[in-house]
């Protein structure tokens, strides 16, 4: 814990933080340790930035689980070079959380995840795991408009979003004369098409892929 404490070598950092995601899949901490360690996860989980937060967020979710008492490979050991862990919550197409914060480790391919999904309560039979466009990372704007004097619920209104493209709203119920109202931004670019994820391919790569874009998303089992 110290080894990953104020280090002033990223790498070194780093290759401590893969040694923890590999010792706490591995095998359990003692009676003694695990209070500390645990209490240390959870700090660097909501204080750390970036990577060190998705390695503490993955190292919490695993020490949840059962360890595997097996030693990692070298394909294991290996693959922390080529991406790194964390957590993922996979929805069905309606938004509904199938599996909450399912960790991910750099060796988890899509065949791995859709395994874990088909086993939680309401999971379709022969399902696959779909990754979900959601925008540009950051999350929508959110824009409050006035509604005019006299306008009925349900009337649509022209709107400018802060880009200056017009969208068209709808006055909800229950507004009081006058009132105003918070709607969401449609996304100023088209979103990308629902993709089929292929069996072999890593999880993280995926991931990757997205946070690179600076694309928000979500992964979906239908």
């Amino acid at each position: 814990m110290k080894h990953c404490t104020s280090n002033p070598s990223l790498e070194s950092d780093k290759r401590g933080w893969q040694l923890w995601c590999l010792a706490t899949a591995t095998f359990a901490p003692s009676p003694e340790l695990a209070p500390p360690l645990r209490a240390f996860l959870t700090h660097q989980a909501q204080a750390g930035l970036f990577a060190i937060h998705d390695y503490a967020t993955y190292c919490l979710r695993v020490l949840d689980g059962v360890p595997s008492g097996v030693a990692p490979s070298r394909a294991d050991v290996d693959a922390f070079g080529e991406r790194a862990p964390f957590v993922a919550d996979v929805t069905l197409e309606d938004g509904t959380v199938l599996v909450k914060d399912a960790p991910v480790s750099p060796s988890t391919d899509v065949a791995a995840l859709a395994a874990v999904c088909a086993g939680a309560p309401g999971a379709a039979p022969l399902a696959n795991v779909w990754l979900y466009d959601l925008g540009p990372a950051g999350g929508a704007q959110q824009l409050m408009v006035a509604a005019p004097p006299g306008t009925p619920a349900g009337a649509q209104l022209t709107v400018a979003a802060p880009s200056g493209a017009q969208f068209t709203v709808v006055v909800p119920p229950g507004l009081p004369e006058g009132g105003a109202f918070q709607v969401q931004v449609p996304p100023s670019e088209p979103l990308a098409p629902p993709l089929l994820c292929a069996p072999t391919e890593y999880v993280g790569n995926l991931h990757a892929l997205q946070l690179r874009q600076q694309r928000a998303y979500r992964w979906v089992f239908k």
